[in-house]
């Protein structure tokens, strides 16, 4: 069952809302943060609140089944509103969700970094509408080379399966000749995982396959380590050759980065 999220505990319910013809499974996560604000509550009389204050208040709401009757359409209808829901999103038009598809019980630590995938797949693995995810963090795996990262990476790939790299909000520098950035060889290996073998910015399969069989994407960070950007897999994509370039120098750059974080969810713009 269901409880309510309380100050100082470890772990936290989250409403998952059920795929459609159009869109995949959705749950309640802080996509923008745990303090920012969050559209939640009656269709007809949305609240907003920092992400666990809402949170609690889809859970209170769903416990108690709590509705209320509006007068709709002009005042020309009556109709019966459910409080346990919240828009996927800032915008006020945005989809209004509830947890039709159940709840996960996660790591307070993991909410910012887990996306609806797994989730849902910890509910399609469950024989009820509740399941509870173990932890699923995995520590950086630093490399300060390509090489060492492709062979990192490679060597984790095929086991990573739903665990969500913690990655480096500032990513760590190696001081020999010169200064390089340690990159996380598990980010890279979610990332290729992820995308399995076709490219997130054009959607179409590796050009080619590696000497082990594998198919050939890059990993690009969405914003430039040199300009700040985190090593995590919400600042990283797995892309062919052609449109690596084409993020790095092309006259379409930064038409192409918005597309990007339009249809890649599991992006945060930084």
């Amino acid at each position: 069952m269901v409880e309510v999220y309380k100050n100082g505990d470890l772990h936290v319910w989250i409403p998952v809302a059920a795929e459609t013809d159009k869109y995949p499974a959705r749950a309640f996560l802080p996509i923008n943060g745990l303090n920012e604000a969050y559209l939640h509550g009656y269709k007809a009389e949305i609240s907003e609140s920092k992400y666990l204050e809402a949170l609690c208040d889809i859970q209170n709401s769903f416990l108690s089944n709590e509705s209320k009757v509006f007068t709709v359409n002009g005042g020309k209808k009556e109709e019966r509103q459910y409080k346990a829901k919240w828009r996927h999103g800032r915008q006020k038009n945005s989809p209004l969700l509830g947890p039709t598809k159940g709840w996960v019980k996660v790591n307070l630590a993991d909410v910012e970094r887990i996306d609806d995938a797994v989730l849902a797949k910890s509910l399609d693995n469950s024989d009820s509408k509740y399941s509870e995810l173990e932890s699923s963090i995995l520590d950086p795996i630093l490399c300060g080379s390509d090489a060492e990262l492709a062979e990192q990476a490679q060597q984790i790939i095929n086991s990573i399966g739903d665990k969500i790299p913690m990655g480096q909000v500032t990513p760590k520098k190696s001081s020999a000749s010169q200064e390089v950035f340690l990159r996380d060889a598990a980010v890279v290996a979610y990332v290729l995982n992820k995308a399995g073998g076709v490219c997130e910015c054009c959607n179409e399969g590796a050009p080619f396959l590696k000497k082990n069989e594998e198919p050939f994407l890059e990993v690009h960070h969405v914003k430039h380590l040199a300009d700040g950007g985190s090593d995590t897999i919400q600042n990283t994509i797995a892309v062919c050759p052609n449109c690596h370039r084409e993020l790095h120098y092309g006259a379409g750059q930064q038409a192409l980065i918005e597309k990007l974080y339009s249809n890649i969810e599991r992006l945060i713009c930084e």
